[in-house]
Protein backbone atom coordinates (compact mmCIF):
# COMPACT_ATOMS: atom_id res chain seq x y z
CA UNK A 1 0.00 0.00 0.00
CA UNK A 2 1.14 3.36 -1.01
CA UNK A 3 0.49 5.30 2.32
CA UNK A 4 2.46 8.23 1.35
CA UNK A 5 -0.10 9.01 -2.10
CA UNK A 6 -3.21 7.46 -0.51
CA UNK A 7 -2.65 10.75 3.06
CA UNK A 8 -1.44 13.41 -0.48
CA UNK A 9 -5.01 12.66 -1.61
CA UNK A 10 -6.74 12.99 0.58
CA UNK A 11 -4.87 15.92 2.19
CA UNK A 12 -5.54 17.20 -1.41
CA UNK A 13 -9.05 16.74 -2.19
CA UNK A 14 -9.98 18.03 1.55
CA UNK A 15 -8.04 21.05 1.54
CA UNK A 16 -9.21 21.86 -2.50
CA UNK A 17 -5.90 22.06 -3.68
CA UNK A 18 -3.81 19.59 -6.13
CA UNK A 19 -0.17 20.72 -5.07
CA UNK A 20 0.89 17.91 -2.63
CA UNK A 21 -0.58 15.51 -4.93
CA UNK A 22 1.54 16.32 -7.16
CA UNK A 23 4.72 16.56 -5.15
CA UNK A 24 4.01 12.95 -3.98
CA UNK A 25 3.57 11.48 -7.80
CA UNK A 26 6.84 13.21 -8.51
CA UNK A 27 8.66 11.80 -5.57
CA UNK A 28 7.38 8.07 -6.67
CA UNK A 29 8.00 8.68 -10.09
CA UNK A 30 11.62 9.12 -9.65
CA UNK A 31 12.25 7.24 -6.70
CA UNK A 32 10.03 3.96 -8.32
CA UNK A 33 12.21 1.88 -10.89
CA UNK A 34 10.60 1.54 -14.38
CA UNK A 35 8.18 -1.28 -14.23
CA UNK A 36 7.24 -1.90 -10.90
CA UNK A 37 3.35 -2.16 -9.94
CA UNK A 38 2.35 0.90 -7.21
CA UNK A 39 -0.55 -0.23 -4.72
CA UNK A 40 -2.73 3.11 -4.60
CA UNK A 41 -5.74 2.49 -2.43
CA UNK A 42 -7.58 5.60 0.34
CA UNK A 43 -8.53 4.16 3.28
CA UNK A 44 -7.88 0.88 4.68
CA UNK A 45 -9.23 -1.24 7.40
CA UNK A 46 -7.07 0.50 9.73
CA UNK A 47 -8.10 4.17 8.99
CA UNK A 48 -11.48 6.41 9.38
CA UNK A 49 -13.37 5.70 6.94
CA UNK A 50 -13.12 8.19 3.39
CA UNK A 51 -17.15 9.53 3.95
CA UNK A 52 -16.50 10.45 7.29
CA UNK A 53 -12.91 11.80 6.66
CA UNK A 54 -14.34 13.87 3.71
CA UNK A 55 -17.75 14.55 5.99
CA UNK A 56 -19.93 13.01 3.33
CA UNK A 57 -19.17 15.31 0.83
CA UNK A 58 -20.51 13.84 -2.27
CA UNK A 59 -17.94 15.92 -5.06
CA UNK A 60 -14.78 15.28 -2.46
CA UNK A 61 -15.94 11.39 -2.76
CA UNK A 62 -16.02 11.50 -6.46
CA UNK A 63 -12.77 14.00 -6.67
CA UNK A 64 -11.02 11.00 -4.38
CA UNK A 65 -12.61 7.77 -6.78
CA UNK A 66 -11.50 9.51 -9.66
CA UNK A 67 -8.13 10.06 -8.76
CA UNK A 68 -7.55 6.63 -7.31
CA UNK A 69 -8.64 4.75 -10.63
CA UNK A 70 -6.60 6.91 -13.32
CA UNK A 71 -3.25 6.15 -10.93
CA UNK A 72 -0.49 3.87 -12.20
CA UNK A 73 -0.79 0.71 -10.44
CA UNK A 74 -3.16 -2.04 -9.29
CA UNK A 75 -5.43 0.21 -7.46
CA UNK A 76 -7.06 -0.94 -3.84
CA UNK A 77 -10.62 -0.06 -2.81
CA UNK A 78 -11.77 -0.66 0.87
CA UNK A 79 -15.22 -2.67 1.18
CA UNK A 80 -18.00 -0.17 1.60
CA UNK A 81 -15.96 3.24 0.22
CA UNK A 82 -17.48 2.74 -3.40
CA UNK A 83 -21.43 3.51 -1.82
CA UNK A 84 -20.10 6.00 1.03
CA UNK A 85 -19.88 3.80 4.00
CA UNK A 86 -18.77 6.21 6.97
CA UNK A 87 -17.33 5.26 10.30
CA UNK A 88 -19.23 3.60 13.05
CA UNK A 89 -19.84 5.48 16.60
CA UNK A 90 -16.84 5.43 18.36
CA UNK A 91 -13.20 5.94 17.00
CA UNK A 92 -12.39 1.64 17.93
CA UNK A 93 -11.09 -0.45 15.23
CA UNK A 94 -13.99 -2.07 15.06
CA UNK A 95 -16.11 1.17 14.40
CA UNK A 96 -14.25 1.09 10.81
CA UNK A 97 -15.13 -2.12 9.91
CA UNK A 98 -18.89 -2.00 10.25
CA UNK A 99 -21.21 -4.80 8.10
CA UNK A 100 -20.99 -4.45 4.34
CA UNK A 101 -24.88 -2.74 3.79
CA UNK A 102 -26.47 -4.75 0.79
CA UNK A 103 -29.96 -3.32 1.09
CA UNK A 104 -31.75 -0.47 2.97
CA UNK A 105 -32.27 -3.10 5.84
CA UNK A 106 -28.62 -4.19 5.71
CA UNK A 107 -29.02 -7.35 4.23
CA UNK A 108 -25.19 -8.64 5.54
CA UNK A 109 -27.45 -11.34 7.45
CA UNK A 110 -30.51 -12.80 7.97
CA UNK A 111 -29.50 -14.01 11.51
CA UNK A 112 -31.05 -12.69 14.67
CA UNK A 113 -27.76 -10.79 15.55
CA UNK A 114 -24.99 -8.57 14.05
CA UNK A 115 -21.39 -8.82 15.35
CA UNK A 116 -21.46 -4.53 15.10
CA UNK A 117 -24.37 -2.75 14.23
CA UNK A 118 -24.89 -0.77 10.55
CA UNK A 119 -23.02 2.28 10.18
CA UNK A 120 -24.69 5.66 10.39
CA UNK A 121 -26.58 6.28 6.90
CA UNK A 122 -27.50 2.99 6.08
CA UNK A 123 -31.00 3.82 3.69
CA UNK A 124 -29.17 5.63 1.43
CA UNK A 125 -25.06 3.96 1.48
CA UNK A 126 -26.13 0.78 0.82
CA UNK A 127 -25.75 -1.27 -2.92
CA UNK A 128 -29.37 -2.05 -3.22
CA UNK A 129 -30.17 1.85 -3.25
CA UNK A 130 -27.20 2.94 -5.46
CA UNK A 131 -27.45 0.14 -8.19
CA UNK A 132 -30.57 1.37 -10.45
CA UNK A 133 -29.33 5.23 -9.77
CA UNK A 134 -27.21 6.78 -12.73
CA UNK A 135 -26.20 9.75 -10.31
CA UNK A 136 -24.81 7.26 -7.10
CA UNK A 137 -21.66 7.31 -5.91
CA UNK A 138 -21.37 3.67 -7.25
CA UNK A 139 -22.40 4.06 -10.63
CA UNK A 140 -19.73 6.78 -10.18
CA UNK A 141 -17.09 3.77 -9.24
CA UNK A 142 -18.40 1.88 -12.25
CA UNK A 143 -18.02 4.59 -14.70
CA UNK A 144 -14.33 5.15 -13.88
CA UNK A 145 -13.48 1.35 -13.63
CA UNK A 146 -14.92 0.61 -16.90
CA UNK A 147 -12.77 3.79 -18.22
CA UNK A 148 -10.11 2.32 -16.43
CA UNK A 149 -10.70 -0.93 -18.15
CA UNK A 150 -11.26 0.16 -21.85
CA UNK A 151 -7.96 2.03 -21.99
CA UNK A 152 -4.51 0.51 -22.10
CA UNK A 153 -2.88 3.50 -20.98
CA UNK A 154 -4.67 3.77 -17.55
CA UNK A 155 -4.51 0.16 -17.18
CA UNK A 156 -0.71 0.32 -17.74
CA UNK A 157 0.37 3.48 -18.59
CA UNK A 158 3.47 5.49 -16.95
CA UNK A 159 2.36 8.70 -15.77
CA UNK A 160 3.79 12.05 -16.55
CA UNK A 161 2.88 15.14 -14.40
CA UNK A 162 1.60 18.47 -16.35
CA UNK A 163 2.02 21.61 -14.64
CA UNK A 164 -1.66 23.60 -14.45
CA UNK A 165 -1.18 25.29 -11.03
CA UNK A 166 -3.04 23.73 -7.77
CA UNK A 167 -6.47 23.70 -8.77
CA UNK A 168 -5.80 20.86 -10.93
CA UNK A 169 -4.33 17.42 -10.82
CA UNK A 170 -3.42 16.75 -14.35
CA UNK A 171 -1.01 14.26 -16.20
CA UNK A 172 -0.70 11.53 -18.84
CA UNK A 173 -0.71 7.94 -18.67
CA UNK A 174 1.05 6.52 -21.83
CA UNK A 175 1.82 2.82 -22.11
CA UNK A 176 2.45 1.66 -26.04
CA UNK A 177 -1.16 1.46 -27.16
CA UNK A 178 -2.18 4.67 -26.26
CA UNK A 179 -1.88 8.05 -24.83
CA UNK A 180 -4.29 9.46 -22.13
CA UNK A 181 -4.72 12.83 -20.77
CA UNK A 182 -5.98 13.02 -17.19
CA UNK A 183 -7.31 16.14 -15.43
CA UNK A 184 -9.09 16.38 -11.94
CA UNK A 185 -10.44 19.83 -10.53
CA UNK A 186 -10.19 19.34 -6.83
CA UNK A 187 -11.44 23.14 -5.82
CA UNK A 188 -14.74 24.00 -5.08
CA UNK A 189 -14.56 26.65 -7.82
CA UNK A 190 -14.85 26.28 -11.95
CA UNK A 191 -11.17 25.61 -13.56
CA UNK A 192 -12.06 28.13 -16.65
CA UNK A 193 -9.63 27.91 -19.88
CA UNK A 194 -6.41 26.56 -17.94
CA UNK A 195 -3.71 25.80 -20.20
CA UNK A 196 -2.49 22.43 -20.68
CA UNK A 197 0.77 21.95 -22.94
CA UNK A 198 0.42 18.41 -24.33
CA UNK A 199 1.02 17.77 -28.15
CA UNK A 200 -1.86 16.14 -30.19
CA UNK A 201 -3.87 16.69 -32.86
CA UNK A 202 -7.23 15.84 -31.16
CA UNK A 203 -8.84 14.32 -28.44
CA UNK A 204 -11.18 11.05 -27.85
CA UNK A 205 -13.43 11.43 -24.56
CA UNK A 206 -12.78 8.46 -22.69
CA UNK A 207 -14.77 9.32 -19.83
CA UNK A 208 -15.41 12.95 -18.31
CA UNK A 209 -17.69 14.40 -15.86
CA UNK A 210 -21.20 16.60 -16.57
CA UNK A 211 -19.77 19.58 -17.91
CA UNK A 212 -16.66 18.69 -18.75
CA UNK A 213 -15.58 19.02 -22.86
CA UNK A 214 -12.79 18.09 -24.54
CA UNK A 215 -9.46 20.51 -24.77
CA UNK A 216 -10.19 22.85 -27.17
CA UNK A 217 -7.06 24.48 -29.53
CA UNK A 218 -4.31 23.64 -30.89
CA UNK A 219 -1.48 20.94 -30.64
CA UNK A 220 0.75 22.66 -27.23
CA UNK A 221 -1.49 25.64 -26.77
CA UNK A 222 -4.79 23.51 -25.12
CA UNK A 223 -7.35 24.85 -23.42
CA UNK A 224 -9.73 22.89 -20.56
CA UNK A 225 -12.95 23.79 -18.46
CA UNK A 226 -13.76 21.54 -15.54
CA UNK A 227 -16.62 22.38 -12.85
CA UNK A 228 -15.94 21.87 -9.65
CA UNK A 229 -14.97 18.78 -8.46
CA UNK A 230 -14.77 17.13 -11.53
CA UNK A 231 -12.55 14.91 -13.87
CA UNK A 232 -12.14 13.99 -17.71
CA UNK A 233 -10.14 11.33 -19.50
CA UNK A 234 -9.33 11.96 -22.80
CA UNK A 235 -7.45 9.78 -25.64
CA UNK A 236 -4.95 11.66 -27.18
CA UNK A 237 -4.93 11.72 -31.00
Amino acid sequence: FNFPLASAVLDGVKSGTASRITSTLRTIISAYPRGVIDAPFLTNHDQTRLATVMGNDPGKLRNAAAILLTLPGAPFLYYGEEVGLQNGPGSADESKRTPMPWTSSGGFTTGPTLWRPYAPGLAANNVASQTSDPRSLLSYYRNWIAARKGSQGLLKGDIALLETGSQLLAFIRESPEERVLVVHNVSDSSANAVSIAVSANGFETIFADSGVSAPSGTSGAWKVTLPARSSGTWRIR
